[in-house]
């Protein structure tokens, strides 16, 4: 059970690393350096500044996650696709949800209430405390 345990962990890291999930510099950066992102202190627990949750457009093919500075968002997600995220967990794993929540897509954009990019342990609390 820990191995599988460890798995999904390293397979969560793995699609939110090949989802998209990309840093960009800083607007204004000068022309051929980029500014290297803070990240929060390690201690820090996340929550949002601000956030606004919102149905995806059903023309849009878009899904991925994006952290831009401090602004962090998702796209074109379902609800159990956040919850795998959010929790490290299989689609399994949730039981007897209504089927909307695997086919209703949604976009998340916010700001985290602290300053920095949140690693991966704190951006699954944020989406934890969102949900």
């Amino acid at each position: 059970m820990r191995l599988r345990h460890a798995l999904l962990t390293v397979l969560g890291v793995l699609l939110f690393l090949g989802s998209g999930c990309r840093l960009l510099p800083a607007q204004g950066a000068a022309a051929g350096k980029q500014d290297v992102p803070t990240m929060m202190p390690k201690e820090a627990d996340p929550g949002w500044e601000a956030v606004t949750i919102k149905p995806t457009d059903p023309n849009d093919t878009v899904s991925h996650i994006n952290i831009q500075g401090r602004h962090v968002m998702v796209e074109g997600e379902p609800l159990e696709s956040m919850l795998r995220f959010a929790y490290s967990v299989q689609s399994g794993q949730i039981v007897g949800a209504p089927e909307w929540m695997k086919t209703e897509r949604w976009d998340v954009s916010g700001v985290p209430n602290v300053p920095g990019l949140p690693n991966l342990p704190q951006f699954q609390s944020m989406m934890r405390k969102l949900l």
